[in-house]
Parts: structure tokens; sequence; C-alpha cells
């Protein structure tokens, strides 16, 4: 298993006026990335929408019902930010442009019927496939707060994750997404699979999991402490293996 950190800022700065939902609130499972792990921020029309992250430009289209698709990659090309509803975007923002964190990537486009708001996804390439990551609610607290925060990705390089919007621990998916408990987006995983609720699996730490982790603990004769040790995540794996979901422990 490999970590890694990325640092991350809010899009829209002061221009943020609410959140229109995040990743989950669709329940399809055969939707591409750009769309299961879609955030949906407010902001006036006009308004400038910067670089989340730095890296390069991997895709631009013009002309699209939705305003330019703009996507950028970090530099190690391990995780891709997509934007859509964008216009305004400056000529320079070429396929393979460097773009630094908050340089200006556009304005919000106002469409007919529609609230206005930035459409952005995150991407993970995990194991040759891109993956939706759920961070709406760090999204939220980086636009009302206007600063940066560092996010960890764990990864098993020969484990994709179970893609965002899916129904974890369905039949059809038990053969083919292992949870992984030694890390901490299959710690989550293992959590919803068993009827706990940490939020959607994104590897983000936050005070939802820890109470996750401590009912599980507490319902399993655990000390309740929210600290996920190796007796709580080799009671996990001992629990989905009796449920008969295949697991993995790094």
């Amino acid at each position: 298993m490999t970590t890694f950190d990325l640092t991350l800022a809010g899009p829209l700065g002061s221009a943020f006026t609410g959140g229109l939902g995040g990743p989950g609130t669709r329940s399809r499972t055969d939707l591409d990335w750009r769309e299961s792990a879609a955030m949906g921020l407010g902001a006036a029309p006009g308004s400038a929408v910067r670089a989340t992250l730095g890296g390069h430009v991997t895709e631009r289209l013009d002309g699209t019902d939705t305003g330019v698709r703009l996507t950028l990659a970090d530099p190690s090309g391990r995780v891709s930010a997509f934007h859509t509803f964008l216009t305004d975007v400056p000529a320079r923002l070429e396929v393979g442009t460097t773009v630094a964190q908050g340089d200006l990537l556009g304005t919000v486009l106002s469409v007919d019927g529609v609230p206005s708001h930035l459409h952005l996804a995150l991407g993970e390439l995990v194991a040759g496939r891109p993956t939706g990551i759920d961070l709406y609610s760090s999204y939220l607290e980086l636009s009302m707060t206007q600063t940066t925060i560092t996010v960890t990705f764990f990864q098993q390089d020969d484990v994709p994750p179970v893609p965002v919007g899916s129904l974890l621990g369905s039949a059809d998916l038990r053969d083919t997404w292992a949870i992984d408990v030694g890390s901490l987006v299959g710690v989550q995983r293992a959590l919803v699979s068993l009827g706990f609720d940490p939020g959607l699996p994104g590897g983000v730490d936050g005070p939802r999991t820890r109470h996750a982790v401590r009912r599980f603990q507490a319902d399993h004769g655990l000390r309740p402490d929210g600290v996920l040790g190796a007796s709580t995540r080799a009671t996990l794996a001992s629990v989905l293996t009796a449920a008969g979901l295949v697991t993995t422990v790094a």
C-alpha cells in the first residue's frame, strides 16, 4: 500500500454561495467518475474559478451545452480535477499547459433553468483506472473558510477501490472489489458494508468516521476509542469474512 499527500484549495473563494449536492446523490453505478463524484458548488454567474490543485491541463473541450470542459491533473498524474459550467477560459490553457494552484481557469457560466454553479469532480487513478473521490464535505469547508487542506490518499496498487455511489457489499461486487482493511478508505468501505455510517468512503478521516468506528467497536466487544488499531482491523476482517465479503489486510 502507498500513500501520498495533496494540497487542495477552494476554487471559488468568497464568491461561493453554497453547496448544491455532492457524490452519492445519484444511485447509478455505471456513471463515469466525472458524474459519480460530481460536486455542485454555487456561485453567481461571472464568478472567478481558480485551480484547486497545481499540475497541468489534460483535457479541454469548448462549445458544450454546459460550457467548457476542463480537466487538470496533479504533477504525478494520480489525481484529476474535472470542471464544467465554465466560460471565459483563457486561450493559453491548452492540453499540456502547466497550471499553479490558484491560477484563473475562467468564470462561472450562466445556464437557463440551472442554478448557477461550478461542476467539479475529483478522480484518483488506482490500478490503472480513474475512480471518483468523495471530498464534498471538505470542499464545503474549504469554500467557507477560504483556506487550504492537505488530503492523504491511500492506495493498494493491485486492488481498485469501490467507485463512489456503488452499492457496497452487493453480490455482483463481492468478487471484484476486495476490501482492504489496512487502509482508511478500506475501513470506511467495510463499515458501510456492515451497516455503519462513516460517510461515503473517500479515505479522509473525520468525526463521522471515528463515530462509526466507535459504534463498531462497542458492538463487537472492543474498547470504543475510535482508534483503528490492529485488533479493530482484525475484527473488521473477521466480520467481513463471516458476511461473505472479500477482504485483504495490508
